[in-house]
């Protein structure tokens, strides 16, 4: 596998946010801030908390990442923009435990640092950018590369597809194991366009540049199957496009093997090159009693049904599913494949 996690905060309220984002502190969902006028993170702790994407990057030893981040102020001076850790998932005490955390900082003349702590302080920066390089109030794309080794570690970082700082064959393991653990955007600021890359697999396995991350919606008319029952309406499809996930409209079922697929809207990007699909299911029980679902993706005349998910009773949870290509093959994606699928769920236990 390569490509571990993407997300364009789109599809979600800040309410949700927990369920895709374990451990995730001090951050929300902000409507109309993302680079297209769609949603973003917003990360809005005024000095020190820590933000955390912890449960996509376990056991990692090298990795990719790209983000869209946008500066909101610098009232507290300096401000990290990403923070990955080796060590103890959550582990700061400042003692034998405490991980090696590597950042990136940004200081309020928009020089950007890269830093690496030995266990118990951070030292002096490893490499830095001029002056200027960003700015408050503005999106820029950066890509980041960390490797971990106790000889040929490696942090690189692009911005808008130009390398900024390159530091090769040095220790960036310093004894503490090789797991990221997380990784801590903190301050005031604005993130979109996320991807998340291992170096495993034949493709997805490097920088990817600026990349968008577009969600989709279900559309007229129902897909292939519509056994659920909607709660309002005729119509399965009009309860589930909403933008961003609501509980007051919904399909329902009690039918084993109840099948609901929608067609969605076509490539918003169009022309573009497709990294990877990812479907996501909201979800909830109305009662007591055993229950299963599992995602359901239409290619090519044919359903692809996912692993069963055990939804908990009024209590509305979220998973995502990853599709590095097209399961009807399997091959990569065109825009023609993806223009012909249809998304949907089945009950399954």
């Amino acid at each position: 596998m390569a490509m571990l996690f993407f997300d364009g905060f789109d599809t979600y309220a800040t309410a949700q946010l927990s369920s895709v984002w374990p451990w995730f502190d001090n951050t929300d969902i902000s409507a109309g801030t993302g680079r297209r006028g769609t949603q973003s993170l917003f990360l809005s702790h005024p000095s020190w908390g820590y933000n955390e994407a912890t449960q996509p990057l376990s056991g990692q030893d090298e990795i990719f990442m790209g983000w869209a981040h946008k500066i909101g102020h610098f009232s507290n001076g300096s401000g990290w923009i990403a923070m990955t850790y080796s060590g103890p998932p959550r582990s700061y005490n400042v003692d034998a435990s405490y991980p090696v955390m590597i950042g990136l900082q940004v200081s309020p003349t928009g020089v950007v640092s890269a830093w690496i702590n030995s266990g118990s302080t951070w030292g002096s920066a490893l490499g830095s950018t001029p002056a200027g390089t960003m700015a408050a109030g503005v999106f820029y794309y950066l890509e980041w590369n960390v490797k971990l080794h106790d000889t040929a570690g490696r942090i690189i970082l692009r911005l808008n597809g130009v390398p900024i700082i390159s530091l090769t064959d040095i220790d960036t393991d310093l004894g503490r194991g090789k797991a990221f653990a997380g990784i801590g955007p903190r301050g005031y600021a604005y993130v979109d366009d996320l991807y998340i890359l291992d170096t495993s697999g034949s493709t997805n396995n490097t920088f990817l540049g600026d990349t968008r991350v577009d969600a989709h919606y279900p559309v007229t008319p129902d897909g292939t199957h519509h056994d659920w029952t909607p709660s309002t309406g005729s119509d399965n499809f009009a309860v589930v496009d909403d933008p961003v996930c609501n509980t007051t409209d919904y399909n329902s079922t009690t039918t084993l093997h109840a099948v609901d697929t929608f067609n969605m809207e076509h490539l918003k990007n169009t022309g573009s090159t497709i990294a990877a699909v990812q479907t996501r299911l909201f979800y909830t029980k109305a009662d007591a009693g055993a229950c299963l679902i599992a995602p359901v993706i239409r290619s090519g005349g044919a359903d692809y049904v996912g692993g069963n998910l055990a939804p908990s009773t009024d209590s509305l949870a979220t998973t995502s599913r990853l599709l590095l290509q097209n399961p009807d093959g399997p091959h990569a994606w065109s825009e023609a494949d993806f223009n012909d699928i249809e998304v949907g769920y089945e009950k399954t236990g």
